[in-house]
């Protein structure tokens, strides 16, 4: 006798009196399902009906009476449901084997005929659909769906969920025929679910589906790590991103290779491997650092034409929101686990200058930082400014707002570093302001507790440092003057002065 696993789909946003469809079966793996060559082992024998799809490649099976039947409208003799269950199946054929270039599921030798089988029935809004299989791979596949999806535990109903169900579960069957999911006591399931989720919103973007999970991931304190599998449905997203970066490269698509390769090894450690290799040329870490970038982009942030298709419709991710209202330094500790990615925002409360800046990660820790401005005034423009590394130190502009990430690629390592902030009144005075080149003079006046060195710095409106000089000034109310080249554009611009006892900024115009 032999045994199956199973894989099973189910979505969940759902009312809080219903109890949420099973997202899926793999935490059931322990559950061995017996199966022989005969179709009564499948439990499945109350479906007397089948017809095969237009390619002939599956067959669904199916009842009109009792629990399980397939009701509604009927074409040419055959429930509709049926129908589009076939032509669904066709559809996530030709996509991911004729087109994509994936490798066809295994034959379950001739079980119910010689094609690959659908079975409908009536899961009650338990799962959507469930792909079961072998204790082994290749392994033969067959898949069963709900027979209407009209209860209210599934987020998607009808004809919609039944095509992403389909597509989904699909998926499932070929990744089979490649490497089989409990690899390392099941530590890859989450890749498969990764894959099938990116899968489905491949062949049905209009449904979007995915979306129910994603929530869940972008409002977590800490956005979850990539491999967790409580979190691994909204983590399709990260699917999207493969295909969006790296696609198809001589003839050969990302999906396609990293499956080719994944063979019995750690589904991100072969990621990575398969990255670095040609045409990709391209790492683990890069990939998730694009990701860690394109989910700040979402909600009210989306950029249209840019990042995810859907990038309005999905909420923003949360952030640790940081207020900067004092003159005083405040340091922050940053710590994230393997995988995981950290997003912090910095406001200034009264719109005054602010400066924050980051003390290098600790040895050993295998972070990437990035910084993302995102203005509250119109016209600026967010896109050009979304992929700046984080340096040193960064200006936080009047009307600007900062988020920071971390990103943590380490599959060990749990990463480390500080933030510092320092927001600063505005007590800088200026004259004139604003200035004309034509002057060439700019006048400072502020208070100094101590004599000494002040170094002056003017900054564009990216925070970019476009002037810099040094001068040593007495104790008291200070008025000096800094000489501004006539090369500098008109525009806004920004004065820093710091020395021992004095950090001071404030924005000025120039004019030509």
């Amino acid at each position: 006798m032999r045994h199956l696993l199973l894989i099973a789909l189910a979505f969940a946003s759902l009312p809080a009196q219903d109890t949420p469809a099973v997202k899926c079966g793999f935490a059931e793996q322990a559950t061995l399902i017996n199966k022989t060559s005969s179709p009564q082992s499948r439990d499945l024998d109350f479906l007397e009906e089948s017809v095969i799809s237009p390619s002939g490649i599956f067959r669904v099976h199916f009842t009109r009476t009792g629990y399980h039947a397939v009701l509604g409208a009927e074409v040419s003799g055959t429930p509709d449901f049926v129908n589009e269950a076939a032509l669904a199946a066709d559809s996530a054929y030709t996509l991911q084997i004729d087109k994509l270039g994936f490798l066809t599921p295994v034959s379950d030798g001739g079980v119910d005929g010689i094609e690959l089988d659908i079975y409908i029935k009536n899961w009650g809004g338990s799962y959507y659909g469930m792909t079961y299989f072998e204790s082994y791979a290749p392994s033969p596949t067959y898949l069963v769906v709900d027979n209407d999806f009209s209860e209210t535990n599934y987020a998607t109903s009808g004809l919609a969920a039944l095509r992403v169900t389909i597509a989904h579960e699909f998926s499932h069957m070929v990744q089979l025929r490649y490497d089989h999911p409990s690899y390392l006591g099941g530590s890859n399931v989450f890749w498969y679910e990764i894959s099938s989720v990116w899968f489905e919103e491949y062949c049905y973007p209009e449904v979007n589906d995915y979306q129910t999970y994603v929530g869940d991931n972008f409002q977590a304190a800490q956005f979850p790590a990539l491999n967790s599998y409580n979190y691994m449905y909204g983590h399709g997203l990260f699917g999207q991103i493969l295909d969006f970066e790296y696609g198809i490269r001589n003839g050969n698509h990302i999906m396609v290779a990293v499956w080719e390769n994944l063979n019995g090894t750690e589904a991100l450690e072969n990621l990575d491997q398969t990255l670095r290799n040609a045409p990709w040329n391209s790492t683990f870490e890069k990939a998730f650092e694009q990701y860690a970038i394109y989910n700040a982009f979402t909600g009210s942030r989306a950029v249209e034409g840019h990042y995810y298709p859907d990038a309005a419709e999905l909420p923003e991710i949360h952030t640790k929101e940081n207020i900067l209202f004092t003159d005083e330094p405040n340091v922050m500790t940053v710590e994230i686990e393997p995988y995981m990615l950290y997003y912090s925002s910095y406001s200034p409360y009264e719109r005054f200058g602010t400066f924050v800046s980051k003390t290098e990660s600790l040895p050993g820790a295998d972070l990437g930082h990035f910084q993302l401005y995102f203005p509250n005034a119109e016209n600026y423009d967010i896109h050009r400014l979304a992929t700046q590394v984080w340096t040193d130190e960064v200006f936080l502009k009047e009307g600007v707002d900062l988020i920071h990430i971390s990103v943590n690629a380490s599959a060990s390592m749990t990463g480390s570093c500080q933030i510092t902030t320092l927001a600063q009144t505005d007590f800088l005075v200026l004259s004139p302001n604003p200035i004309e080149l034509s002057q060439n003079q700019l006048k400072l006046n502020f208070i100094k507790t101590l004599e000494g060195v002040t170094n002056l710095t003017i900054y564009n409106i990216l925070g970019q440092p476009v002037h810099e000089e040094t001068q040593f000034l007495p104790v008291g109310l200070i008025e000096t003057e800094m000489h501004i080249h006539n090369s500098l554009a008109s525009g806004i611009y920004f004065v820093r002065a710091v020395s021992a006892s004095t950090v001071a900024t404030q924005k000025f115009t120039v004019l030509k």
